[in-house]
């Protein structure tokens, strides 16, 4: 841990000799990111794990930041390395979301993100998977029946939708509240997509939140608005289980602090659950 903590402060000096790290805020499937300072101001220091970096795109990831600015739902970049995903940006003093949640807040601020006529790269759902399962030995076969599964929904329902900008990772810990102000964090997974697919990510630990969040952006949801939600829901189960298992596999947790066995065992659990809750609803 000590190494790796000197790896980044060696990272952050070439940024400015003047900066040192004040903590490494905890969490994190992808990123190690610290409260770093210059004695006068306080910014927020990212740097990627190495294990996290196939399944990002730096240059998009830039491109989102850029456009995003004038929103006013980012913290201000002050340093991209497109090179490496290294950034550096002013630090929000704020707090993680949490409930009691002010849902209208939270779909105001997503709307604006969606109705800003801002134009992303697409989202590629299968190319995604496809490119994710390269990285994977061992796939289970519960993963290869469901995909299958979602596959015939998707190239028969959700890909008639049109996509908007998305944040494409809008979990709750992705949220930072200050003066009844939200921020979004983390813009890696950005792209072209359904806007539902940012109300599903929100439920990310808890699908109620996403569920109680779809009847406040949208008044009385149809049935094609939930099998889109819960059609997302398996897609992005499946997605994780793929990511956490590339980083089980070459053993990413020793560095990471987290279990990724369990974590990809918990993402396909989820997968079977939500189809089955999907398929439900489709015969509704």
């Amino acid at each position: 841990m000590q190494k790796e903590k000197n790896n980044c402060e060696s990272i952050l000096h070439q940024i400015d000799p003047k900066l040192k790290i004040v903590k490494k805020f905890s969490g994190g499937m992808s990123n190690q990111t610290f409260l770093v300072t210059d004695e006068e101001n306080f910014f927020t220091f990212r740097v990627p794990y190495e294990s996290g970096k196939p399944f990002t795109n730096f240059v998009d990831e830039q491109n989102v930041l850029e456009q995003i600015t004038p929103l006013n739902i980012n913290s201000k970049v002050l340093y991209f390395n497109v090179d490496n995903g290294v950034k550096l940006s002013e630090y929000v003093d704020g707090c993680m979301l949490e409930e009691p949640i002010h849902y209208l807040l939270v779909s105001d601020t997503l709307k604006k993100l969606h109705q800003s006529n801002l134009t992303f790269n697409s989202y590629n759902h299968l190319q995604r998977l496809d490119n994710y399962e390269q990285l994977v030995t061992n796939i289970d076969q519960d993963y290869i029946e469901i995909k299958n599964n979602w596959l015939e929904l998707f190239n028969n329902f959700l890909i008639n939708f049109v996509n908007y900008p998305t944040h494409g990772d809008s979990q709750i810990s992705n949220w930072l509240v200050t003066n009844q102000q939200l921020y979004l964090l983390d813009w890696e997974f950005s792209a072209q997509n359904d806007f539902i697919y940012d109300i599903c990510c929100f439920g990310n630990n808890d699908f109620d939140q996403a569920l109680k969040l779809l009847t406040v952006y949208i008044d009385n949801p149809t049935k094609e608005h939930y099998i889109r939600l819960y059609g997302w829901k398996v897609y992005q189960s499946l997605q994780w289980y793929l990511v956490a298992s590339y980083k089980a596999n070459i053993k990413d947790y020793q560095s990471s602090g987290l279990d990724f066995n369990s974590i990809k065992n918990n993402y396909l659990d989820k997968a079977k659950y939500y189809w089955q809750e999907l398929e439900e609803i489709i015969k509704k």
